[in-house]
């Protein structure tokens, strides 16, 4: 006999013949497939407090994380030691094996957890970061480092680039090898070392466009002015309006010595527009960046 039993206001009913004592063992096996096959999901990155980021990157992230927060890079530069900088507007993420080693700030819009960025004062890194800082000479910028351990173990170095104004001229971070404190050599900053001196060759021709020659000279080393006197070399451009390079590419980089080539737009009254292929030598010297050799030709 089949008896049904309606639970008033409950709306459901069952069989006596038909009810059947839970099997717990089939429903442990259901659970543990259900379980297998459910995404596994990694375990969330934690990024520390203890100085390892700039902006919203952080060293020890993934490439894909960096493009989940940032978007897609601007470019990519490949960088000595096997290294790969992935360029945005603000910042350059230095990439080893899909994994961020290293940091450089392009702008003032990113700071360091500490809310350093750049044109802070060398005032307000010291208050942030405190007075032991390891200080030493680049090209005319003056250097304050931090080694620091992160809360995951890792070792890092903190600069911060200060100019002849005491504020900082840029922001970088990198992964270093070595006990925490030691003063582990920093590796040569080939992008940097690349983007002074075409600001030295971009200068150059900015003072000559304005006509302020002796700037220009200036810029050349001690061995071109000896090859010529100002006033002989300044007589060249008596005629010119204006000097401009485009298309500025490296051809060789090295710790201190970059060879450039470009395209040059002169305009010269009379005479007109004039347009050269161009190659300059700017190499390190102890007066800074200097021109050592210039080839113009049409």
């Amino acid at each position: 006999m089949i008896v049904l039993l309606l639970g008033a206001g409950a709306g459901y009913f069952y069989t006596m013949q038909t009810a059947q004592v839970p099997d717990t063992a089939s429903q442990q096996q259901n659970q543990e497939k259900k379980e297998e096959n459910q995404e596994v999901k990694a375990e969330p990155f934690l990024r520390s407090d203890s100085g390892a980021g700039i902006g919203k990157v952080f060293i020890g992230e993934s490439l894909d994380q960096v493009r989940e927060d940032m978007g897609q890079e601007n470019k990519m530069e490949a960088r000595n030691n096997g290294l790969t900088a992935y360029v945005y507007d603000d910042i350059n993420v230095i990439v080893t094996n899909n994994i961020v080693t290293g940091l450089e700030s392009n702008s003032d819009k990113v700071a360091t957890q500490k809310g350093i960025h750049q044109n802070s004062s060398l005032d307000e890194v010291l208050a942030a970061y405190g007075q032991d800082a390891i200080i030493s000479p680049y090209e005319e910028l003056e250097l304050y480092e931090y080694d620091t351990p992160t809360d995951n173990g890792m070792n890092m170095r903190l600069r911060f680039a200060m100019n002849k104004d005491k504020k900082v001229e840029y922001i970088s971070i990198r992964k270093v090898e070595g006990e925490s404190g030691a003063q582990v050599e920093y590796e040569v900053d080939l992008g940097r070392v690349e983007a002074t001196a075409r600001n030295v060759l971009s200068e150059f021709h900015r003072y000559i466009t304005q006509h302020q020659l002796r700037n220009a000279y200036n810029c050349l080393s001690v061995n071109m002015q000896n090859r010529m006197t100002y006033d002989g070399w300044a007589s060249g451009f008596r005629n010119t309006v204006s000097s401009n390079v485009s298309n500025v590419r490296a051809v060789s980089v090295k710790e201190n010595r970059v060879v450039l080539a470009y395209n040059l737009t002169a305009v010269d009254n009379p005479g007109g527009r004039s347009y050269y292929h161009g190659t300059a030598t700017v190499i390190h010297t102890a007066e800074g960046w200097k021109i050592d050799y210039i080839e113009n030709h049409r």
